[in-house]
């Protein structure tokens, strides 16, 4: 595990800009004002044979090309994006690490007043070890010698259940770098030492350890034991340590990296509709393909084959020729509605003793969007088979022990 690089967030721009609009922060002007010029009025365009074009008719066109600036879209900038899959070793993890308690302009000095930080790798928790202050005015020496506080604790909270939809960004010389990202940590402070008869977490003996040439300490133990505290040193940002994770961060040119897909599938992926379940499927793709279908052969094949969730109007585009009422008489025969979405028909996937029992998960999300592993579990004992009937129609959520349902957002 290797130390933490410290990523300092500036504060906006417009936080240090001066305020122009609010008249009374102008400044004073001394002496006498000038004259305020009038605007030269442009001749009115004569009407006629002899004056050309029409008055009325140049305001028309005027209007129109302003709207057209109005509306016009362009690019501001183009910049190429490269992409760094493991900038490090497989020992180091990158979080990002907010603090909701604290304004940009505000920050923790952690430069300063941090003294250990402790990670638990596997579970991605981190806790952060600060001096107190004691010369603040909000210290009260007789309330903290009480409770024996010399120092404060910020305990980390998952931001983020699923990251595999982010990345962290690094812009330099007008190319984007991003890099693969393990968690999204919110910071804030413990309150353990208000909790009767709380104590801090026994630490285990550490040992120095060589990460990637830097010695950090590590915990002793067994591999049955790995997610135990391991405590790092904080470096803060511009030293040299931080420097050198932050370079890693900079994809080279010419790098090999891992990438098995091919430039005809990558392309697919690309296009409008996106990927399907299956990685070398493509939406737009199969739609083209079963629009000279049949369309009794159209929607089985889409909802056993494609997508078993869908919304009602992604399916018009698989009936062009068809209105919304003649569509509405069609679904039922291949589909169920449950919670705005049309759903597969269990009896087309699987036989009597499976469709029964994703008939059951069908009706648990009609009554709720998310359902209990526990209930699921004795449901459908079968893990393998649970997951291949579950995988589909929602996805499950560690921290709350259940399964939420399906959610398609408009692209």
């Amino acid at each position: 595990m290797a130390t933490d690089a410290d990523l300092d967030m500036a504060a906006p721009a417009s936080l240090d800009a001066p305020a122009s609009s609010a008249a009374r922060f102008h400044p004073k002007v001394r002496g006498k004002a000038k004259a305020k010029l009038k605007p030269k009025t442009k001749p009115k365009p004569k009407s006629g044979p002899e004056g050309g074009v029409d008055a009325m008719e140049t305001d028309r066109v005027s209007a129109g090309e302003s709207a057209d600036l109005e509306d016009e879209d362009f690019v501001v900038r183009e910049m190429d994006v490269y992409f760094t899959p493991k900038p490090f070793d497989k020992d180091t993890k990158l979080y990002i690490a907010q603090y909701p308690l604290r304004p940009c302009w505000r920050p923790y000095e952690l430069g300063e007043v941090c003294k250990e930080v402790r990670v638990r790798p596997e579970s991605s928790e981190v806790e952060v070890d600060l001096e107190i202050d004691t010369e603040s005015d909000n210290y009260d020496p007789e309330v903290s010698a009480s409770l024996g506080l010399t120092e404060q604790t910020l305990c980390s909270s998952e931001a983020a259940a699923d990251v595999a939809g982010y990345a962290v960004g690094v812009l330099r010389g007008g190319l984007v770098h991003l890099n693969h990202l393990d968690a999204v940590l919110q910071l804030r402070p413990s309150m353990a030492h208000l909790i009767s008869g709380a104590s801090r977490t026994t630490r285990q003996p550490l040992q120095e350890v060589e990460t990637n040439g830097l010695a950090v300490p590590s915990v002793k133990g067994d591999d049955s034991e790995s997610d135990r505290w391991i405590s790092l040193t904080y470096e803060p940002a511009g030293s040299d340590v931080a420097s050198r994770y932050y370079a890693e961060m900079m994809a080279i040119e010419g790098r090999p990296m891992d990438f098995t897909m091919s430039t005809k599938y990558y392309a697919m992926s690309l296009c409008p509709g996106g990927p399907t379940g299956s990685k070398h499927i493509n939406r737009c793709e199969v739609l083209r393909e079963m629009r000279s279908l049949p369309p009794e052969v159209r929607f089985k094949k889409w909802f056993t084959e494609v997508s078993q969730v869908n919304r009602f109007d992604a399916l018009m585009h698989l009936a062009p020729d068809c209105s919304e009422e003649d569509l509405l008489k069609i679904l039922p025969v291949y589909a169920d509605l449950v919670r705005g979405l049309w759903v597969c028909k269990s009896s087309l996937l699987y036989d009597d003793g499976l469709a029964s029992k994703r008939d059951k998960v069908l009706l648990g999300f009609t009554k709720g969007e998310s359902i209990s592993v526990k209930y699921l579990e004795r449901l459908i004992r079968d893990e393998q088979m649970r997951n291949m009937i579950l995988n589909p129609l929602g996805k499950r959520r560690e921290k709350l022990q259940d399964y939420k349902y399906q959610q398609i957002h408009h692209s």
